[in-house]
């Protein structure tokens, strides 16, 4: 009997163990002053030098590398609409066995200066491999200013389902940071429930996605107010990044139930 009930615990601990991260970095393996992409699969779509670095991010409490998109200047300038910093994913939105994946990281956002005044839009989102949107989160400069530098600069959050049309947060995100960023896919029944949260901002609601939908990708993404070629030096960052399927509650009380059965044994 001790036997079968230890085979049972390490198929159970094998299943906890395979919804170990998918994908996660603090970035501190990377050369500070490089790019991201090129190091650990991060590619990007604008082949110009330093739109995409790692910089020591200091903050209230700590500091430490952490990886940033945007700081355009008149050396370094987008060549595309959209610059795209990605990593692969390849987990379901859902598995077949009813776990949901999840996101989480800091983030941070960096007003322009006064000598490259210009705020740009900046997003988050998971995509399919046919690069069609699964879940976006956008950051929209709400205002620009000549001297950024004596002004604080705050982005409007909105998110995206699928090809629906944006959701305003009514939620405004600060210069600097961090905040916490999370969301977090659960099933429910033929639908699908997400979770979003920036900071103190929380949203919530239902979607139906394709049958075992795969988030292919994880996309940062700089859209220059004014076009190619006309960046402002803000930027987004992140740090701490984690993409993993989460364990589902019913295989957290399997193995709840199979710990009281061995205490039972013992006793």
């Amino acid at each position: 009997m001790k036997s079968k009930f230890l085979f049972a615990f390490a198929a159970v601990a094998f299943t906890l163990n395979a919804q170990a991260a998918v994908y996660s970095t603090g970035f501190e393996s990377f050369p500070n002053g490089g790019d991201v992409a090129g190091h650990e699969s991060w590619t990007i779509n604008d082949p110009t030098a330093n739109l995409s670095t790692v910089a020591t991010w200091v903050r209230p409490t700590t500091s430490s590398k952490a990886a940033s998109l945007g700081f355009g200047d008149f050396g370094y300038q987008t060549t595309m609409a959209t610059v795209d910093l990605a990593h692969a994913y390849g987990e379901p939105v859902v598995t077949t066995d009813n776990i949901g994946s999840s996101i989480s990281f800091d983030l941070g956002l960096v007003d322009s200066t006064n000598t490259n005044a210009v705020r740009d839009t900046f997003g988050i989102a998971l995509r399919t491999s046919t690069g069609n949107n699964i879940f976006s989160v956008t950051f929209t400069p709400t205002s620009q200013s000549a001297t950024p530098d004596s002004a604080t600069a705050i982005w409007a959050v909105s998110y995206t389902v699928g090809a629906s049309a944006p959701v305003s947060t009514g939620y405004g995100a600060e210069e600097g940071g961090p905040y916490l960023f999370n969301l977090t896919f659960s099933p429910n029944g033929a639908t699908t429930n997400f979770n979003l949260s920036v900071d103190n901002g929380r949203w919530s609601g239902s979607t139906a996605f394709a049958p075992n939908q795969v988030i292919d990708s994880y996309h940062m993404t700089w859209t220059p107010t004014n076009g190619i070629g006309n960046a402002g030096s803000n930027a987004i960052i992140i740090d701490n990044l984690v993409m993993v399927p989460e364990a589902s509650t019913s295989l957290l009380l399997c193995l709840a139930g199979a710990s009281l059965v061995a205490r039972r044994r013992r006793n």
